[in-house]
């Protein structure tokens, strides 16, 4: 498998996976086309804060994507990495693409960010298995959001 970083001319393909993956259960709100689209925009200019992916599979076809971005934290003394967005498309699923591609993150940002964390829905138990195995605990944080 292979990890590609998305471009400008993979739009529809990364609109069609984002579009599963808000339909998939693994988000609290549901996809919208603006917000896609900003979100497309942002990430093809090249800011330093955000990463997308397409996780390529044996076969050359794209098995799913994942977005990344990154903040300075005091506490740490660093960069952390956060995985907003990891997508598996179900025929893929079970194959180790979602653990491949997180090792793989974990390699390519080493020497940048000092941690890597990510969010799940508690409910998502297969996801929360899968994060444990690779050795992402609770962090004794609750998050909290308030829109601005």
């Amino acid at each position: 498998m292979k990890i590609k970083s998305i471009k400008e001319n993979d739009k529809n393909t990364f609109k069609e996976l984002s579009k599963e993956f808000y339909a998939s259960g693994a988000t609290i709100n549901p996809y919208n086309d603006e917000t896609n689209e900003k979100t497309f925009r942002y990430l093809t200019s090249a800011h330093h804060n955000l990463f997308g992916y397409l996780i390529i599979s044996d076969d050359g076809n794209c098995a799913g994507y994942s977005l990344l971005t990154s903040y300075w934290c005091n506490e740490e003394g660093g960069e952390i990495i956060i995985i907003d967005e990891l997508y598996v498309k179900k025929e893929y699923r079970q194959h180790g693409y979602a653990k491949h591609f997180i090792n793989w993150a974990e390699n390519h940002f080493k020497g940048r960010a000092v941690e890597m964390t990510l969010e799940v829905l508690s409910d998502n138990a297969h996801a929360i298995d899968l994060y444990s195995e690779l050795g992402f605990a609770p962090d004794g944080f609750t998050t909290m959001t308030r829109k601005i």
